[in-house]
């Protein structure tokens, strides 16, 4: 009878651990399945992550890259712009003078006959005082009226200040004035002769 048992209970333990083992396999089976399940919605996760973190890089480089060739550019212009400024400085004189010529005639177009000129540097005075047919009071830049005064310390390059007798209108006709005037029109130039895309 003890034998008996034992085979019964030897039985049951045999039962007990296969059901074990069989549902160890099933446990694992499907353990695995949801691992595996698991990993590919995280790689899915993970893919998309990385495609985002690339195109938020890929968005910042050109940003940046963008705004560095923006201030190269910039740089070039105001270094052209310079350049501009020194050469009109140290233009022939005869080039000078025939400016210095078609300025005047233009003051006289804006402001009238009646009219003073201060020459901006010693060459400007001098051809200037020179042309026949100039009707203006021609000052030096250092007898400079109150009204015009503000020009002085600033860099004209060359050319000149007009007025009006009275001091009521005043022109600035030199080269630096010219440029500050027109100098959004020569940065486009500069940008599209220099720049062209």
């Amino acid at each position: 009878m003890v034998q008996r048992i034992n085979e019964e209970a030897d039985a049951e333990v045999k039962l007990i651990i296969d059901k074990a083992k069989k549902d160890a396999a099933r446990f694992s089976k499907e353990n695995k399945e949801e691992v595996e399940r698991e990993i590919k919605e995280l790689n899915g996760s993970l893919k998309k992550e990385i495609r985002s973190i690339v195109n938020i890089n890929i968005s910042n480089g050109k940003r940046i890259s963008r705004a560095v060739l923006l201030s190269a550019k910039e740089e070039v212009i105001l270094r052209t712009v310079s350049l501009v400024r020194k050469e009109l400085g140290d233009i022939d004189t005869d080039v000078l003078e025939r400016y210095l010529f078609l300025m005047y005639d233009q003051a006289v177009r804006l402001l009238g006959e009646d009219i003073m000129i201060f020459p901006v540097r010693e060459i400007d005075f001098e051809l200037l005082k020179e042309k026949k047919g100039i009707k203006a009071v021609i000052g030096s830049a250092s007898s400079l009226p109150e009204k015009i005064m503000r020009f002085r310390s600033t860099d004209l390059i060359g050319g000149f200040i007009a007025s009006t007798t009275d001091g009521s209108r005043i022109l600035n006709m030199s080269f630096a004035g010219l440029i500050e005037r027109e100098e959004e029109a020569i940065r486009e130039i500069i940008a599209r002769v220099l720049f062209v895309e």
